[in-house]
């Protein structure tokens, strides 16, 4: 029974070292190993780097290395109903992405599966794909199943009040009233955040976020976003603004401004307005293009 038990530890630490391999060497990213006493369905976290730089992308990782052979293009890899309904709860928990990586302990090839899937995880198995190999080319997909918190986090923080909304009580049809306090965003002369540049709130704008063939649900979330602009135009730099659609064959270039809305009545919420910017450096003007949530369809965690 001991010799059994060290040649299973071992042949799992084959199974951590190949994973902590690819990472280190093929993902440049950084493999940090969890204590194997603590038996929580995580046997490491990968901390994912972009040139260097950690992203604040973290994946929770449980190593399996098995030597079971894939039928249909499937893995199925038996770890106990009960020991895995414990596991993916936690997995379910945790901040990040989760994965189960599965090595074959001969050739220490690699391959993945999203545990929050719930197509992985059924009933004492967990199901892992074989053409999802865990090498360099899988690094972007899985680092998207982080989500977009991360990078949210980062996004400057935007206050309103009330008062902004205002118009959304109205007796005023909903299109009828965003559309006259759209118009009077004209009135007050916003300018960008250490800018002279004028940004004004266009026919064309309007049409643009109210055209057809533009989902009615998509339309209407636009008209209770008006009252926001006046604040994102005013905190947000000139400088910061990113570029999502360069000039070409006459068109304007697009520019957008990202940030996150505390809003007084509903949850924060991610918020992205679009201008139009023509003219040259030093003397740019702006208009509305579009304004939306960016991460509407996506859960919590922005996946």
């Amino acid at each position: 029974m001991p010799v059994t038990g060290l040649s299973k530890q071992r042949q799992g630490q084959l199974g951590v070292n190949a994973v902590e391999r690819i990472v280190l060497q093929e993902w440049k990213s950084r493999w940090q190993p969890l204590d194997a006493v603590n038996d929580d369905g995580v046997d490491g976290l990968i901390f994912i780097e972009r040139g260097g730089v950690p992203t604040g992308q973290i994946i929770h990782v449980q190593v399996k290395c098995r030597s079971e052979q894939p039928k249909d293009g499937i893995f199925a890899l038996p770890i106990g109903t009960e020991k895995l309904a414990k596991n993916a709860a936690r997995w379910r928990r945790v901040v990040g992405a989760a994965i189960l990586v599965k090595v074959d302990p001969e050739s220490l090839a690699a391959y993945w599966t999203d545990v929050r899937d719930g197509g992985s995880v059924v009933g004492s198995q967990v199901f892992v794909p074989a053409a999802n190999k865990f090498d360099a080319s899988a690094k972007n997909r899985i680092a998207d199943l982080c989500g977009t918190l991360h990078g949210d986090l980062l996004l400057r923080q935007i206050k309103t009040t009330a008062d902004d909304f205002k118009y959304l009580t109205s007796k005023s049809a909903p299109v009828a009233a965003a559309r006259q306090e759209y118009v009077r965003l004209n009135t007050l002369s916003l300018h960008f955040a250490g800018s002279n540049a004028a940004v004004h709130f266009t026919r064309e704008g309007w049409r643009h976020m109210n055209r057809r063939g533009r989902e009615r649900l998509a339309k209407s979330q636009s008209w209770t976003l008006v009252g926001t602009l006046a604040h994102i135009v005013q905190n947000v730099s000139e400088n910061s603004l990113l570029v999502v659609r360069p000039s070409r064959r006459g068109l304007p270039e697009l520019v957008a401004a990202t940030v996150t809305v505390l809003f007084p009545h509903r949850q924060s919420a991610i918020v992205r307005a679009v201008f139009r910017r023509r003219g040259q450096p030093g003397s740019w003007n702006y208009s509305l293009h579009t304004l939306y949530e960016p991460r509407r369809k996506r859960n919590l965690m922005g996946v």
